[in-house]
């Protein structure tokens, strides 16, 4: 029976007994390097994230990143990561 990356992705909302998990579950690494994710996701380096993005909040993204001298991308992860420790912490 071959797996394919969806049955691999929702196996990241499983705890390592298989029982279906809150989906605000924080996943640690050393539990990915013990699940089938470890194949899909790689923790450390730059991934290359697509999405589409509200037009009227990219222009203002790309204004305020050359205003304050820092490439979209830093003020995203800056974003992002202050997202994650909030949340984190609740």
């Amino acid at each position: 029976m071959s797996t394919n990356k969806a049955d691999k992705f929702k196996s990241l909302m499983r705890s390592p007994s298989g029982n279906q998990e809150d989906k605000e579950e924080i996943i640690f690494p050393s539990e990915i390097a013990k699940s089938p994710a470890h194949e899909l996701v790689q923790i450390s380096g730059k991934k290359k994230a697509t999405f589409e993005l509200d037009a009227e909040l990219h222009r203002w993204l790309k204004v305020h990143a050359l205003t304050i001298n820092k490439d979209m991308v830093q003020v995203l992860e800056e974003v992002l990561r202050k997202y994650r420790s909030e949340t984190e912490r609740k």
